[in-house]
């Protein structure tokens, strides 16, 4: 059980590591994962559904 713990802790910490890195700097979440490009067209974004299923 401690390789599940300690897996899982790392994970986390990586999870909110990202999370933080890319809501304050937006642009590297371009360069990390470029299927998320949401250009607005008009103002209105597209939906990511499909990529994200």
């Amino acid at each position: 059980m401690k390789p599940l713990k300690y897996a899982l802790f790392f994970f986390f910490v990586v999870d909110v590591t990202m999370f933080i890195l890319f809501q304050t700097h937006p642009a590297l979440l371009l360069s990390a994962l470029p299927q998320f490009d949401i250009d607005s067209a008009g103002g209105a974004y597209p939906r990511l559904v499909g990529i994200l299923f």
